[in-house]
């Protein structure tokens, strides 16, 4: 009878080994699943990440486009200012000329 409980025992064992591993390997599957579903997601927010990127950087050139047109419009705002304050002196000139030859 001590060898028929020893090989109970035994039978008994193995299969809650069996169940155990089971259990273990359910477990590392879904553990898996999730690595997965991680990984795609993290894979997603990257994509998304390098577009938002690129869209920055369009948008870096586009800012700097518009400064080089603010520079180059100030340049011309300067010019015309310039060109402005001359003819005004030129026109008073004229005009007092104007005067004088009338008189």
């Amino acid at each position: 009878k001590s060898q028929l409980d020893k090989s109970t025992v035994r039978e008994s064992q193995l299969d809650a080994s069996k169940v155990d591993k089971e259990s273990l390997q359910a477990e590392l599957d879904e553990m898996a699943e999730e690595w997965g579903n991680t990984s795609r997601m993290l894979d997603r927010q990257a994509g998304e990440l390098k577009a938002s990127q690129g869209e920055l950087a369009v948008a870096l050139a586009g800012i700097s486009d518009l400064e080089h047109a603010a520079a180059a419009a100030k340049a011309d705002y300067d010019r015309l200012q310039t060109e402005a304050v001359s003819l005004r002196a030129e026109y008073e000139t004229v005009r007092s000329d104007a005067i004088s030859a009338r008189a």
